[in-house]
């Protein structure tokens, strides 16, 4: 009766020693994926650079803004898997949308034009232009144009 009583107690024992043995393995793999270093990533090449262009500075309601984005991004950030899509913002002086649209960007850029409809108010507005990884970093880094509308 006793030996079979210190044989589980073994068996339970390495059983136990086991699970400690795994859980310190798999604990140590989350550790060097929580280690990662983005900062890598901080760098200028890694920050995406538009130029944005329109055809002119003042528009009547109801025209086109002709634009034209240019991809000004190092090397590493020209091809079209990075970012392929640009969005262009029609936006008041206090950052409120008033038209949003999206774009294809290609390797060098995309041209495009924007319906400004009868809806804007005469004034000044900005007209913008970012990609979706450049919303990590301060939209002071965004392309931006203003414009007035008449």
């Amino acid at each position: 009766m006793g030996r079979i009583r210190l044989i589980q107690r073994i068996k339970c024992s390495g059983l136990t020693s086991g699970f400690i043995l795994l859980f310190c393995i798999l604990g140590g793999v989350n550790t060097l994926a929580q280690d990662f270093d983005l900062s890598a990533f901080s760098g200028e090449e890694y920050q995406e650079t538009l130029g944005l262009f329109t055809d002119r500075s003042t528009y009547i309601a109801g025209e086109e803004i002709l634009f034209t984005v240019l991809n000004l991004s190092g090397e590493a950030l020209k091809n079209p898997q990075w970012s392929e899509i640009v969005y262009i913002e029609l936006l008041t002086l206090d950052n409120q949308p008033v038209i949003q649209q999206k774009f294809r960007l290609a390797a060098d850029g995309v041209h495009g034009s924007i319906e400004l409809g009868k809806s804007p108010a005469s004034g000044y507005y900005y007209l913008r232009a970012y990609t979706r990884w450049m919303r990590n970093y301060p939209s002071e880094n965004y392309s931006s144009r203003r414009i007035r509308i008449i």
